[in-house]
C-alpha cells in the first residue's frame, strides 16, 4: 500500500469516527472489531448513512427511489465542506462507490440512519 492508500483509510476511519484525531481507535473501533462480518458490515453501513452528504443522498435514494445525479452530490459535498473543485470530484467519487458498495451488499433500504 502506497502512503496515499494509507491516508486515504486513515481519513476514511477519522471521517467515520472509528478513530480520534490521533488515530487512535474509539470504541465503535473495538464493537466492530468484535463482531462477525455480518455486523461488522451492517456497522460500517450505518456509520456511513449517518454522514452529512451520504445521508442526504440516502435520504434522497429511499424518498424518490432514484440516485441523484453526480452534479447534485457535489453540490452537497461543497455545501457540507469547504472543498475545491478537484477534491470535490474526488469526493463525489467516493460518496457514489461507499453508497453502492451498501447497495452490492443489498443493505441500502435496511440502512439506520438517527435524526
Amino acid at each position: 500500500m502506497d502512503p496515499r492508500q494509507a491516508d486515504y483509510y486513515l481519513d476514511a476511519l477519522y471521517f467515520l469516527d472509528i478513530v480520534d484525531e490521533d488515530y487512535n481507535y474509539r470504541e465503535v473501533a473495538m464493537s466492530i472489531k468484535a463482531a462477525d462480518t455480518e455486523e461488522k458490515t451492517r456497522h460500517l453501513r450505518n456509520l456511513i448513512v449517518n454522514r452529512p452528504v451520504f445521508k442526504s443522498v440516502y435520504r434522497n435514494i429511499m424518498a424518490e427511489g432514484v440516485w441523484p445525479d453526480k452534479k447534485t452530490i457535489n453540490r452537497l459535498i461543497q455545501h457540507y465542506f469547504d472543498l475545491n473543485d478537484t477534491t470535490a470530484e474526488r469526493r463525489t467519487e467516493t460518496v457514489v462507490k461507499w453508497l453502492e458498495w451498501i447497495e452490492d451488499k443489498e443493505l441500502l433500504t435496511t440502512a439506520h440512519y438517527y435524526e
